[in-house]
C-alpha cells in the first residue's frame, strides 16, 4: 500500500481511507442476495438473504427464505433447519462468507479510525463525507465518533454533527477528530441493535 501511496502521491494513510471497500453494501448498510427476478442487488446465489450492517459494527445475515418466515442470525450465522437438506451449499457458503468480510472490514475500520494518531489529522470536508461519513462501512464507525470543523479565517473549531446537510458546511472548511472514543451503541443518532440470533 506505500508503493501504491507513493505512485500515486497519496499519503498511505489517504489511500487506506480511499480503498476500504464496500462490499456491495448500500447507503442503508444492507445487501440483498438472491435469485434473478428478485430485484436483489446480488443474484448469483440461489438462496434469498439479506445482510445489514449494524450500529454496533455487527452484521446480520438474515436467511429470508426459511420455512418458518425470515430468520436473523449473527456470526456464526447458523442455518434455519430445513436449509441443511435443500442441496444450496454453494450459496449458504456465498452469503456466511460475505458477511464475514463486511464484519471484518468493520472490525479494521473500528481499530483504523481508534488510533489515536487519528486525531493528528485533518480532512477537507468534502472528502471526509466521501469517505468517511458516507461510506457504508467506516460510516457506522464515524457517526459513534466525536467530530469538529473549523472554518477558513476561523481559530476555534466548531461542534460537527455527522447529519449535517452536505451544503450547510463550506467546502474549505477542514475536519478534525475529537476522541477516538466510540459512543454506546442506543447514543442519540444510533440506530438500537436488532434481535438477531448468533
Amino acid at each position: 500500500m506505500k508503493r501504491a501511496a507513493k505512485r500515486r502521491r497519496i499519503p498511505a494513510e489517504g489511500l487506506a481511507e480511499r480503498t476500504v471497500p464496500r462490499h456491495g453494501l448500500g447507503p442503508d448498510g444492507a445487501l440483498r442476495m438472491a435469485p434473478p427476478g428478485t430485484g436483489a442487488e446480488w443474484i448469483n446465489t440461489w438462496t434469498d438473504t439479506l445482510v445489514t450492517l449494524g450500529a454496533d459494527g455487527r452484521v446480520t445475515l438474515t436467511w429470508l427464505d426459511a420455512a418458518d418466515g425470515p430468520v436473523p442470525t449473527r456470526a456464526p450465522f447458523p442455518l434455519p433447519r430445513h436449509y441443511a437438506k435443500s442441496g444450496l451449499t454453494d450459496s449458504i457458503t456465498i452469503a456466511r462468507n460475505v458477511a464475514r468480510r463486511i464484519e471484518a472490514t468493520a472490525d479494521e475500520e473500528t481499530r483504523r479510525l481508534t488510533d489515536p494518531a487519528m486525531t493528528t489529522r485533518s480532512w477537507p470536508w468534502g472528502e471526509w463525507v466521501r469517505y468517511y461519513r458516507d461510506h457504508p462501512i467506516t460510516g457506522i464507525v464515524t457517526r459513534r465518533m466525536t467530530w469538529q470543523y473549523l472554518l477558513p479565517g476561523e481559530t476555534t473549531p466548531r461542534p460537527l454533527d455527522p447529519g449535517t446537510p452536505v451544503d450547510a458546511i463550506p467546502a474549505a472548511a477542514e475536519v478534525t477528530l475529537v476522541s477516538t472514543r466510540l459512543a454506546a451503541v442506543g447514543a442519540p443518532g444510533l440506530a438500537p441493535t436488532d434481535g438477531a440470533v448468533s
